[in-house]
């Protein structure tokens, strides 16, 4: 499948759970250089990881936001869903890669869905 035709190109602002780690680090990079995300906010327990992401999307002219703490934190993990959210309000959470710390059962009851959002819940 070329980038032109993947399902990445249609979104405008990710959010990844646990992007610290191996998995996490992976998918957050795969957004920065394989879509059109317009701004990615990021979370996990590893400052200096999440400054590095940082750095690397900047390279990119890609936005990116993140917080250190644990994600199984749920009202920290709430917090920092509603600051992304309000933080760039043209771009609602239209990706949600729970990767650490979530429920996704959980977080749909922060996470309320953009009617712009093509997801089945």
């Amino acid at each position: 499948m070329s980038l032109s035709q993947s399902p990445l190109k249609s979104f405008s602002h990710a959010l990844v759970t646990g992007a610290t780690g191996g998995l996490g680090q992976a998918f957050v990079k795969t957004l920065i250089l394989k879509s059109n995300v317009k701004v990615i906010s990021i979370c996990g327990r590893n400052l200096e990881i999440l400054q590095s992401l940082a750095d690397f999307a900047k390279e990119h002219q890609v936005v990116l936001h993140y917080e250190s703490f644990d994600c199984t934190d749920f009202a920290k993990l709430s917090d920092f869903i509603e600051k992304a959210n309000s933080r760039v309000i043209e771009y609602p959470i239209d990706l949600f890669i729970a990767n650490a710390g979530v429920s996704v059962i959980k977080i749909l009851k922060v996470l309320k869905p953009h009617k712009k959002c093509n997801a089945d819940f």
